[in-house]
């Protein structure tokens, strides 16, 4: 075990809820990703704390404060202190996980080293209490030569919880971490234990990774684990995959699927399946449904580029941008950031009606205009924000207007 002498700045209701269970005769420490951040030089966040008190003990110590038994059954109890929820949990050791999720059984201990054997990274192992870090697994190591690796034996540790597998990826991406070759040894072995976690955890955990700018070439390392979790069939989807990533995880997972030739019904029904929203779902599917002539060269064309907005909408024009930039198998980040620069300081694209709604005349300047309702409202509607989009006419009510009065008096 290495120990360090430093100050982590803590909130002070952290603060003060790590002092309360000292008074009280516990051994309590921050633990986890709060620490890891700081040593990493980025501001703390979610600071967990864990405790030799047991939950019953907890409670007691607090009394005369609101707290909830959020996670009882694991040693959980949630804490309100200036009216900021902190989460303290019991030092414990676990079962069998017979679901490759959840143990089946836990006990607590006293020890806050027995306690960290549980723990799924050596880099998320740190115990802190003022003003001292304790590393017991060579988590310090690991963060200088920038690694994840499991604590213990690896293959139990996904074992135990296939999450993990994608924890590791994540780490790994938003980090820029590599993995131990041990731990991906590891985590290859119990790919297919995924199929038991819930769609909603592996949602959550690819939606964070598909954000990364570097997450093609995790896919390509990973790909017999993305391969089990998007059910991929044919066997060059890796030859298909753009060279490098936007930040974007819609236009990300859009490319993702795009190499597999998945049709754009099929990654609907898909994402649907893996529990993403039917938004996320229907947004992807617009990407998918682009027409593939469209190039990455035409962005720059005004008027191509207004019609695109019009068949995509409501989807983000920056991440249409960005999805088409990566099907061009383009590596120039540069004209990328150039084309949303460009696209976005120009007002044309910022005033752009997307709908009939967003323009500057209604119904009711049709109906005032001798026009009775019906299928030609939409028409006339629907015709006039073409030509707007095809830059023939501006979006300002009186040219509309001006518009409408020659359509008419022509017919």
């Amino acid at each position: 075990m290495k120990i360090i002498k430093t100050e982590i700045p803590l909130p002070n209701e952290v603060a003060a809820a790590l002092d309360h269970l000292s008074q009280n005769g516990f051994k309590a420490y921050i633990v986890g990703g709060a620490i890891r951040d700081f040593l990493l030089g980025k501001k703390p966040h979610d600071f967990d704390i864990c405790t030799s008190a047991q939950p019953a003990e907890t409670l007691s110590a607090f009394r005369g404060y609101r707290s909830y038994k959020t996670g009882i059954k694991h040693g959980t109890i949630t804490v309100i202190i200036n009216h900021a929820p902190i989460d303290i949990t019991t030092f414990r050791t676990e079962g069998e996980y017979t679901d490759h999720r959840h143990p089946d059984s836990i006990s607590f201990t006293s020890s806050a080293e027995t306690d960290s054997q549980r723990r799924d990274f050596t880099i998320n192992a740190f115990y802190y209490y003022p003003e001292f870090i304790y590393d017991f697994h060579s988590g310090l190591e690991d963060l200088h030569h920038r690694t994840i690796r499991a604590i213990g034996d690896p293959y139990q540790r996904f074992d135990e919880d296939a999450l993990r597998i994608l924890r590791a990826i994540r780490f790994s991406a938003t980090l820029d971490f590599q993995i131990e070759p041990g731990t991906q040894s590891a985590m290859l072995a119990c790919a297919h234990y995924l199929n038991d976690i819930s769609e909603e955890r592996i949602e959550s955990e690819i939606s964070r990774i598909a954000a990364s700018d570097s997450f093609f070439a995790i896919v390509r390392k990973q790909s017999a684990i993305f391969e089990t979790i998007f059910q991929f069939k044919d066997e060059k989807w890796k030859n298909d995959l753009p060279l490098v990533s936007s930040d974007n995880a819609y236009s990300n997972l859009a490319l993702l699927l795009r190499s597999d030739r998945i049709s754009p019904s099929r990654a609907y029904d898909l994402l649907h399946s893996l529990k993403y929203s039917s938004a996320t779902a229907e947004a992807i599917r617009s990407l998918l449904d682009i027409d593939e002539s469209f190039t990455f060269d035409e962005l720059n064309d005004h008027s191509r580029f207004r019609l695109l907005l019009l068949e995509t909408a409501p989807l983000d024009p920056e991440v249409v941008i960005r999805y088409i930039w990566g099907r061009s198998g383009s590596t120039d980040r540069d004209s990328l950031d150039r084309t949303i620069s460009r696209l976005y300081a120009d007002p044309l694209i910022d005033g752009t009606p997307i709908s009939t709604r967003d323009l500057k005349i209604t119904g009711n300047d049709l109906k005032r205009a001798g026009m009775k309702p019906g299928p030609e409202f939409k028409n006339t509607l629907e015709e006039l924000l073409l030509s707007v989009n095809q830059m023939r006419l501006p979006n300002e009510r009186k040219a509309q207007l001006a518009w409408l009065k020659k359509k008419l008096e022509h017919n």
